[in-house]
């Protein structure tokens, strides 16, 4: 287990449909690597998972926010000294950086699409970043008509995070609660719907593209996404993980 110092007392702020966005600041900076696929925690409330959706606020590379779906006790964000994290490995490098990638975020796990989405928009120049988040319940933010065409999405989705696009990433939503503007079926569905689009115009084009796709989602769903993509020998699953409460 990884412990980092906080420099002063966290803070929260509620967010729509349940969620909770904590900030904080740290004493020494997180290699953003060992950030994702792992649940964050206080000593004091280890039942309450927080994941990380941006670092580098403030104007410094130290202060963090997090995604959780339960408000933390007052105490907990008062007098908390440290944060805990149960990481086994770190996220591999995408390689090479100026593939494709599509990263998938379900549920909690959406916070860390954005991080990665946001990491890659500003290390990575020129490439594409295209993002699918999904929830069983709603979104911690509006659901706005998109601004980007994408083809090779469910024709019914055509909803998507303002803040993404704020970023320049292309992204749609899932959701199995007939959200509006939501492809209506899980991730892995709407996964599925994306590759085989995919293939069809990269068949109808003749030109290959080769994807790397990030999961980050429970294991089960991973292994969905892993079984849907092994009958195309142009996409490859990297860095999927199963998230521990």
């Amino acid at each position: 287990m990884e412990s980092y110092s906080l420099k002063k007392p966290a803070n929260q702020a509620e967010q729509l449909n349940g969620f909770w966005l904590v900030t904080l600041m740290l004493n020494d900076e997180i290699p953003f690597a060992a950030c994702l696929g792992t649940f964050f925690h206080f000593d004091a409330a280890p039942q309450i998972p927080l994941t990380l959706f941006q670092y580098g606020q403030d104007n410094t590379s130290n202060s963090y926010q997090f995604l959780t779906q339960q408000a933390l006790p007052q105490a907990v964000i008062e007098h908390s000294l440290e944060l805990y994290s149960d990481a086994d490995d770190v996220m591999p490098h995408l390689e090479p950086p100026a593939s494709p990638v599509l990263i998938l975020g379900d549920g909690l796990y959406m916070a860390n699409a954005f991080a990665l989405a946001k990491h890659r928009s500003l290390q990575t120049a020129n490439t594409v970043t295209n993002v699918i988040l999904a929830s069983e319940t709603a979104f911690p933010f509006m659901v706005k008509p998109a601004r980007y065409l994408m083809n090779e999405m469910p024709a019914e989705a055509i909803g998507a995070s303002t803040l993404l696009e704020d970023w320049h990433i292309q992204n749609r939503l899932a959701s199995q609660q007939g959200l509006p503007g939501c492809f209506e079926g899980s991730i892995d569905e709407m996964f599925t719907e994306w590759l085989q689009a995919k293939h069809y115009q990269m068949q109808a084009s003749g030109e290959i593209e080769n994807w790397q796709v990030v999961v980050f989602s429970e294991n089960s769903v991973q292994k969905k996404c892993l079984q849907a993509s092994q009958s195309f020998d142009w996409v490859e699953l990297v860095g999927i993980f199963n998230l521990k409460t």
